[in-house]
């Protein structure tokens, strides 16, 4: 968790002050809160929750349309990994005593098959009709997820960079000549 430290221009505050005259410095955690609060906002907004349940349940019931062709490619899939898990054990069974790797391998074996039989079992039974995620769900999600952020910031801004691929941009509101702009007589938005 960064506790100190500012964002600025580097060229300015490390390099030459002569060849950039931008001097505006901001504390890193008064960004991160500002950022933290605006996207909790955002995505806490009944509006903005309803909308994205709308497309997460659209884009679930997308997904659950190719069901039948992705059982046929499971399906396919589960006979030949059964296929190879019986080949290790009628090797197990010439040989006698066999290498860790060995029961390495059928155990990922196994472990592999259970997902595949698992996630038949879910594709046959989903019903593409359904409402999957409800704005109330999503709401607790987003809420885990402010959380998340108090707790362990350089996490959360991996999590964040998956959430918002394009990023943000923190920039200042006005000019403030003359002044030493700073965190303390600046004003600063997101992008």
């Amino acid at each position: 968790q960064i506790t100190g430290g500012f964002y600025g221009c580097f060229m300015h505050h490390r390099k030459d002050r002569t060849r950039c005259g931008n001097k505006r410095m901001i504390k890193i955690q008064k960004v991160e809160n500002k950022i933290i609060a605006t996207l909790m906002q955002i995505l806490l907004d009944p509006v903005y929750l309803e909308k994205a349940t709308g497309l997460l349940n659209e884009k679930i019931r997308k997904r659950l349309q190719s069901a039948p062709q992705e059982i046929k490619i499971l399906e396919v899939k589960k006979s030949e990994m059964e296929r190879e898990a019986q080949n290790l054990l009628k090797f197990v069974m010439s040989h006698g005593d066999v290498s860790q790797t060995v029961k390495d391998a059928l155990e990922s074996k196994e472990r592999e098959l259970s997902y595949v039989n698992e996630r038949v079992r879910v594709l046959k039974t989903a019903k593409v009709d359904k409402l999957f995620v409800t704005p109330f769900a999503l709401k607790a999600q987003f809420g885990r997820l402010a959380e998340y952020f108090e707790k362990d910031k350089v996490l959360a801004n991996a999590a964040l960079r998956k959430l918002i691929p394009a990023g943000l941009r923190c920039m200042p509101r006005g000019m403030t000549e003359g002044k030493n702009c700073n965190q303390n007589n600046s004003s600063w938005e997101i992008e």
